[in-house]
């Protein structure tokens, strides 16, 4: 898992917050949906009475639309304008995480688990709209009789920018004052799509006036000799609009369309491949399926047109 966030400890009583962890896992073929996994780490063990609060998710990383978390026991300084909150207070009785929109809306649940010193939530990204899992994301927690440690006190921590085609070694390592220590990076560019990818090397440390230090990484992938480009775009059948989607291959790699304008490119190796194309923040059902035959070095155009209909009628009681 990729750490998100380190806070001090000691800043704070049971609900001492020391590590965040994440991981996004890939999509199924058969429309499972990606999935979120958070891993709160305690200094002290914790049982499910222990530590309750709010995560707040700030999904489409615009600060000036969503909420404030002081609106909800955040601190002012937290940054973000949430846009989803988790809800950790149902944890104590029903072992569940409550999905809320910031509005107030309810939009479902994820699974948390206590052990020993942490607490792991299972969030399926499709109750936040947004399956890449990309995130600006700020937590207050505390006991029920209030909250007692925020995370980050200044400005916000951000989640699904861990990149697993990049590991570090070694991973913990004490420095001495006036010391170096090399660290060793290795890439595995094996399920990588051509293009450029970027990531963030965190460096915690005990100085603390900058308490993470952030190193941007990048790489650029070439394609293969042997691969070919399938181009196109997802639209709704009944509005014409782009939309978001997951588009797979068989087998193989997979990406996701722009929400707005639908677009997406998929680089595959020559031959042919069933190309699935999965409608974000709708059923697994609303997809479309097709064969292609993907020639080296070769571009193929291939739409989408999915049949969603986003529409809500208010429910109407007479006596």
């Amino acid at each position: 898992m990729d750490p998100f966030i380190f806070d001090p400890q000691g800043d704070a009583g049971q609900a001492d917050l020391v590590l965040g962890e994440a991981a996004i896992s890939d999509p199924g073929w058969d429309g499972e949906p990606s999935a979120l996994t958070l891993r709160l780490t305690f200094a002290a063990a914790v049982a499910p009475h222990d530590v309750v609060g709010y995560i707040y998710l700030d999904t489409d990383r615009n600060p000036d639309t969503g909420r404030s978390p002081r609106d909800m026991g955040g601190l002012a300084g937290q940054d973000i304008g949430y846009d989803y909150y988790l809800d950790l207070f149902g944890l104590p009785s029903l072992g569940l995480v409550d999905v809320w929109r910031q509005d107030g809306v309810y939009i479902g649940s994820a699974v948390g688990e206590y052990t020993a010193h942490s607490l792991t939530i299972v969030l399926p990204l499709s109750l936040l709209g947004r399956e890449d899992g990309v995130m600006d994301v700020a937590l207050a927690l505390g006991t029920i009789q209030g909250a007692e440690d925020w995370a980050p006190e200044i400005g916000h921590a951000i989640i699904g920018l861990g990149a697993d085609w990049l590991t570090e070694s070694p991973v913990v390592e004490d420095v001495p004052a006036e010391a170096e220590q090399t660290i060793l990076l290795s890439l595995d560019t094996s399920r990588l799509q051509p293009g450029l990818h970027t990531a963030r090397l965190a460096i915690a440390n005990d100085d603390p006036l900058t308490p993470l230090l952030y190193v941007p990484l990048s790489i650029t992938v070439e394609s293969a000799p042997t691969m070919g480009r399938l181009m196109g775009r997802v639209t709704n059948r009944y509005t014409g609009q782009g939309m978001g989607a997951r588009i797979l291959a068989q087998g193989g790699p997979y990406t996701s369309s722009d929400p707005d304008t639908g677009q997406y490119t998929l680089w595959l190796e020559e031959g042919d491949w069933l190309v699935r194309a999965i409608a974000l923040s709708a059923p697994a059902s609303v997809s479309q399926t097709v064969t292609v035959n993907v020639s080296a070095q070769g571009m193929l155009d291939q739409d989408f047109i999915l049949a969603w209909c986003d529409l809500y009628l208010p429910l109407v009681m007479r006596e």
